[in-house]
């Protein structure tokens, strides 16, 4: 197995392999699980930063990796260590090649150890992260690790809120069930002047809920 560093290197010949899968996953996506109503207000956005969306579904990744399709190349998406590094070989190189998964350790004693690399990434190699704060698809309370990330990078965090994605493929089940999926892109958010990781990472966690609660009234609409 390669060091966590060297998961964030990418060679030239996995970009061109994984550019044409991210644009039939976004055909599949688009076709078979009735995506709709996107909304990007993030398109004006230069530089690397610090996607942060609600987790349901494993489906998300691509979903946002395909909807960014132009910046994912630059995109490292931070995935559990224990989970998605471990097991059948073929599934952690698909993953990897594909949409850029990073390993991140959720358990380790020393959290802001493990967020050297993340940090190293933002500041040293301008990658930008996608990342799920609230650690795992069940979990829906935000951590702080991405504000420790925004403070210390000066990177934007872009909140990100999508509906449908745990109907279309739930934890413990393995097989997909076509279905409308919305997402919204919000604007980025800044730390501010002397505000704490604990508020920053509230305000987060108020505008990806704000966002959900715009979809939920489309839906209902």
């Amino acid at each position: 197995m390669k060091s966590d560093e060297a998961f964030y290197h990418k060679r030239l010949y996995e970009h061109v392999l994984a550019f044409p899968i991210r644009v039939f996953l976004r055909l599949v996506v688009a076709l078979c699980f009735g995506i709709w109503g996107v909304e990007n207000r993030s398109s004006g956005l230069s530089g690397n930063f610090i996607c942060v969306a609600n987790h349901k579904s494993h489906l998300e990744t691509g979903l946002i990796m395909t909807i960014l399709i132009w910046k994912s190349f630059q995109i490292r998406v931070l995935a559990a260590k224990d989970h998605f590094f471990k097991g059948h070989v073929f599934g952690t190189w698909f993953r990897c090649l594909v949409y850029n998964t990073c390993p991140l350790d959720r358990y380790t004693d020393k959290a802001l150890e493990a967020l050297d690399l993340p940090l190293k990434a933002l500041v040293e190699w301008e990658l930008s992260l996608l990342v799920y704060p609230s650690g795992s698809r069940k979990a829906t309370t935000f951590k702080s690790g991405f504000a420790y990330l925004a403070r210390e990078s000066g990177r934007p965090v872009v909140p990100i809120a999508h509906v449908g994605t745990g109907r279309v493929w739930p934890p413990g089940r393995w097989y997909f069930v076509p279905g409308p999926v919305r997402i919204i892109i919000g604007e980025p958010l800044s730390i501010g002047s002397g505000e704490s990781i604990r508020v920053f990472t509230q305000r987060v966690e108020a505008a990806v809920n704000a966002l959900l609660a715009e979809l939920s009234v489309e839906k209902t609409a």
